[in-house]
């Protein structure tokens, strides 16, 4: 199942779009039992080989060349095992001392500060109601359910609110926040559309409220807060975050700090708000906002402004592919920034955990040192560092999209004698060793894809099935609940062959996406050619590159 999941988990969006999920159900590696419990870093971290903590340098270095062999934009990865840092890679132009965006995971950071807030008294309970906060204040739309609506509600992304900020709604109620003087006003004058804890729906405006809250108890911002009662104690420096017209941290996003730093705030949450002989935050608000409250969208459930994988994991998740992970049992801290499309921040970073990081856990006590392969493990880190020297290896260009449309190339099967059409751009088209999926094209913004599948036909299902196949497959494997066929026909191909054409409307965490495909029915085989973009796509783009498929 790991070689599977290595040579095709990032490719295929059929194995990617389990993965996330699959960290509920799968353990990779022992539990880490000797720890050297009474370790807390300073300004910077020790650091040891990958195999005096019980991990493999080789399956570490094979993550780092895949990642620069398939152009993912990863900027940084960051491991902490036992206290130790066993890699600390930074892709070029990135560095260990460049701050960096959080996006979404400050949720995490905002979440940890409430939790101060309320040790220290200045918040009473998180079952007081939002508005009380805010007495100054008179709310539109006012009714019971917005009475009721708590501090935990907002925490637990479940305030019934009609915010709309979402990826699913292409962040418009976002936008028409940002757009006020007032983002207080503008998120309490919000209508309701469901009781407050009854359902999980993303909104960045919820995160903000709780900037808010905690300006409003404590006369600091979040920044000034954070730098006394969290930063200082874990020797975190020259933190940024932005900050609204009205000089209240922003809360959701534009926190800027150090991977490094960044891995010291899980490492915080791993010794269960304990940091050296200080509890910086209460083991109760750890455990708390950790644990899950609701189902949610890209993990089975959510905490307080963490996304819930499993008792054992939990992660903070931001835009284009950030993560810090904690791993309760693995003794284990990760730390991943990126600069990825919405598609690939969803996917990747979690693939890299579960094909790699997770699979390079051997063992519970240190393994025998390989020298060879802890050199080879140092020196693609530099080779990651040294934009000159990559410049100089490989000939590497500057990533851009192209102006105009890609023009469209041609893939050429040999070995069951067809063709099909795929938009060409900088990056190449990889064949796929593993199959059914052979071929799949990935671009800079990583849609449109384009796949050819290869399998065995189905047993009872007749071509004309063959688009609910597909529909049945998704939600069986996938747990992609929303998948609908907007049209099916059969159709005869330019050369006369006789196809099943669809198009899926579909809900990939909760991203909206359509799909145009091709079905064949030849020689025992089922050949499929499927091209996905996401809502803003063209279907007719999609439809020619599926509907190009010729055989000799």
């Amino acid at each position: 199942m790991i070689k599977a999941i290595k040579s095709g988990f990032i490719f295929r969006l059929k194995s990617a779009g389990c993965l996330i999920f699959a960290f509920a159900f799968l353990q990779f590696g022992p539990a880490v039992n000797a720890v050297a419990s009474g370790y807390f870093p300073g300004k910077e971290w020790r650091t040891a080989t990958p195999e005096s903590q019980g991990m493999s340098s080789e399956v570490l270095t094979e993550m780092l060349d895949t990642i620069w062999k398939k152009h993912y934009l990863i900027d940084s990865i960051t491991i902490v095992r036992n206290g130790f840092v066993v890699l600390d890679a930074y892709n070029s132009p990135n560095y260990p001392q460049k701050n960096h965006d959080l996006y979404s995971c400050s949720k995490s950071v905002i979440s940890a500060l409430i939790g101060i807030a309320i040790d220290k008294g200045y918040i009473r309970s998180i079952d007081q109601p939002i508005l009380s906060f805010f007495p100054e204040r008179t709310a539109e739309n006012l009714d019971l359910s917005k009475k009721s609506l708590t501090l935990k509600h907002v925490l637990m992304m479940a305030t019934g609110l009609n915010c709309q900020d979402s990826y699913l709604y292409r962040w418009i109620g976002l936008r028409e926040m940002q757009r006020k003087r007032d983002w207080v006003k503008h998120m309490i004058d919000l209508p309701m559309n469901a009781e407050p804890g009854s359902t999980f729906e993303y909104c960045n405006g919820a995160t903000f409220l709780l900037s808010a809250v905690l300006q409003k108890t404590t006369g600091k911002n979040a920044l000034e807060f954070a730098n006394e009662n969290l930063f200082i104690a874990l020797a975190i420096e020259n933190a940024e975050w932005g900050e609204n017209q009205q000089g209240i941290s922003v809360g959701f996003n534009e926190l800027y700090l150090r991977p490094r730093d960044m891995a010291k705030f899980g490492y915080l949450f791993l010794k269960k708000g304990k940091w050296k002989e200080k509890q910086v935050v209460s083991t109760r608000w750890v455990n708390e906002s950790t644990q899950k409250h609701i189902a949610a969208t890209m993990t089975p459930g959510y905490g307080y402004q963490w996304w819930v994988v499993s008792p054992n994991t939990y992660t903070a998740i931001g835009y284009k592919g950030q993560r810090i992970y904690v791993m309760k049992k693995q003794k284990m801290v990760v730390v991943i920034t990126a600069s990825l499309a919405m598609i690939q921040g969803a996917l990747i970073p979690d693939g890299l955990i579960l094909g790699y990081i997770m699979p390079s856990i051997k063992s519970a006590t240190a393994l025998p040192e390989k020298r060879k392969a802890f050199q080879a493990l140092q020196s693609v880190t530099r080779f990651w560092q040294d934009s000159n020297l990559i410049a100089k290896l490989v000939g590497r260009v500057k990533f851009k999209v192209s102006a105009g449309k890609p023009e469209m190339k041609t893939y050429v099967n040999q070995e069951y004698g067809f063709s099909a059409q795929y938009q060409a751009d900088l990056l190449a088209v990889d064949p796929m060793p593993t199959p059914p999926a052979v071929h799949i094209r990935r671009s800079v913004e990583g849609l449109p894809s384009f796949m050819v599948e290869i399998e065995e036909i189905p047993p009872a299902v007749k071509l004309t099935d063959s688009a609910r196949y597909f529909v049945n497959w998704m939600k069986n494997e996938l747990n992609i609940e929303t998948v609908n066929i907007r049209h099916k026909d059969l159709i005869k191909l330019s050369d006369g062959t006789k196809a099943n054409y669809f198009e899926l409307d579909w809900y990939y965490q909760p991203i909206n996406l359509v799909t145009s495909g091709v079905v064949v029915y030849k020689n025992g085989k089922m050949i499929s050619i499927l091209s996905t973009g996401d809502r803003n796509s063209s279907i007719e783009d999609l439809k020619k590159m599926s509907t190009s498929l010729v055989f000799k």
